[in-house]
This record gives structure tokens, C-alpha cells and sequence, in this order.
């Protein structure tokens, strides 16, 4: 059977293999299972939090607004009030805007505790002074919005249903992005570099140790001005180049370069 070389060069993004962490291979190692484990028991804990959390959000806000809604109809009272200065009057009187738009107008009104109040509310156009409206008012004595209605308290309902819903999800990303922490820094920010922690990191950092030719290559970038880390990201990048080189050529090892082969 023929060996197979590899290419001239390495390529620039490896291939992915579906559920790597999953199939028996000598590179896999354990926390590489274990992140494995955690990411479907999340997986599984998020589709079973989901419509439970869904349900209870819901069900709490359901009451909350409901209550609200009865609170505010028993205790807003549909208050008549008077017109004190006439509305104005819509530019195009007995169209169909004039119907649906409404003007700001000062009327005057009794709150519940028999106190009289002026305050502004939006009134019909051309309402002359003196004109009877109607308006809610709280138990502050403020003019304010009609009660919620049915319809009001399913969609504000629905939308904390919703929040529910996205939140589980994004709870259980954090969860797991805090819990492999430690184990995921394996390449740099930009994901083409070796980083802290990772495998070909720890590798050139510990062959800095001993006198040779890697300690005298992160020596060279600290003498370039690299941090610690910097350098010995270079050198485990130097050392990768390298077998990369070994396998391409079918050779070993030598501290000697190879010689130049004639063209």
C-alpha cells in the first residue's frame, strides 16, 4: 500500500468532525469527554426547564396582571369631567382623521377623596368650553390610562412567557461556558494561535526548561521584546512548523538543519 504524504504546506482550517468528543481516538482526552457530558445534560436540562419555565412565568404574570386589572377596575372610578377652555379643531372637520384624532384639552374634575382637580386629557376636536368627558382616575387622583383589559393582560402574558423561554437557553450557554472555563482556553482570542492551557502551550512552556534549541528560541522573542506568554505561543507555533516539516519530508529529527538539495 502506497504512504501517503502530506501537503507542501498546512491548511489553513483544519476539518470538523461531527461529535469528535464522542469516538475513541489516542488525542481525545478526558475533559474533552467531560465537556461532552456537560453540554448534553445542559442540553437536555434546558429542554426540560424550558416549558416548565415557560409555564410558571407565565401563570405568575397571568395572576399578577389579572389581579391588577380587577384592582384598578374596582378602585378607578370613570370620572365625568369639564371642558375649561374649547379643544381645537381639527383642520378637515368630518373626515376620517377628525374622527381619530384626539387633542390635549385642560378639563376639571372631582378624584375620589372630593378633592376638584384640573388636569389635561386627549378630548374629540371642537369640544366648546364647558363640555362633559369622561376620564379614569387613579387612587392618587390622576388622570391615567383605562383599566387592562382581557386582551392586555394575555399579551403582557405572553411576552414574559417569551422572555421565559429565551432566557433558559441562554442560562444554560453560561453554564456551561463558566463550567469548561479552565478547559476551553485551548487557542488564542483569535483562534488561530495556540493558547494557555492547551496542549502545544504547555508542551514548548515546559521545554523552555532545559538548555537547547527551544529555550533558545523563546530567549531570541524575549529578547524581541515578547512577553512570557507571547514567546512561548511563537515557540509552540516554530515547534508545530517543524513536525509538520518532519512529516512532510518522511525524515527525523536533527538538531543539524538538512541540507539544501540541488534543483
Amino acid at each position: 500500500m502506497a504512504r501517503v504524504n502530506p501537503p507542501a504546506h498546512p491548511p489553513e482550517e483544519l476539518p470538523h468532525t461531527l461529535l469528535w468528543r464522542w469516538r475513541r481516538n489516542p488525542l481525545r482526552r478526558r475533559t474533552d469527554l467531560a465537556q461532552g457530558l456537560i453540554a448534553v445534560g445542559l442540553f437536555l436540562a434546558v429542554l426540560a426547564a424550558t416549558p416548565a419555565a415557560m409555564f410558571l412565568i407565565g401563570d405568575t404574570a397571568y395572576r399578577h396582571h389579572k389581579e391588577t386589572a380587577r384592582h384598578q377596575a374596582a378602585t378607578w372610578p370613570h370620572t365625568p369631567a369639564v371642558l375649561v377652555h374649547d379643544a381645537p379643531r381639527h383642520p378637515e372637520p368630518g373626515s376620517y382623521e377628525a374622527k381619530k384624532t384626539l387633542y390635549p384639552a385642560t378639563v376639571r374634575f372631582t378624584d375620589p377623596h372630593g378633592h376638584t382637580r384640573t388636569a389635561k386629557t386627549d378630548v374629540e376636536p371642537a369640544l366648546a368650553a364647558g363640555s362633559t368627558v369622561h376620564v379614569w382616575v387613579n387612587d392618587e387622583g390622576k388622570i391615567t390610562d383605562p383599566p387592562l383589559t382581557t386582551e392586555q393582560v394575555r399579551n403582557r402574558t405572553m411576552v414574559y412567557a417569551v422572555l421565559a423561554a429565551l432566557a433558559v437557553p441562554l442560562l444554560g450557554a453560561a453554564a456551561y461556558s463558566y463550567a469548561t472555563a479552565g478547559w476551553s482556553s485551548t487557542t488564542s482570542p483569535s483562534g488561530t494561535q495556540p493558547g494557555p492551557m492547551s496542549p502545544p502551550y504547555m508542551s514548548a512552556q515546559t521545554s523552555i526548561i532545559r538548555e537547547g534549541p527551544n529555550r533558545d528560541f523563546y530567549l531570541k522573542k524575549r529578547g524581541e521584546g515578547c512577553k512570557h506568554v507571547q514567546a512561548v505561543i511563537a515557540l509552540a507555533r516554530r515547534r508545530a512548523s517543524v513536525l509538520w516539516a518532519l512529516l512532510r519530508d518522511d525524515r527525523e529529527f536533527t538538531s543539524a538543519p538538512p541540507a539544501a538539495q540541488a534543483a
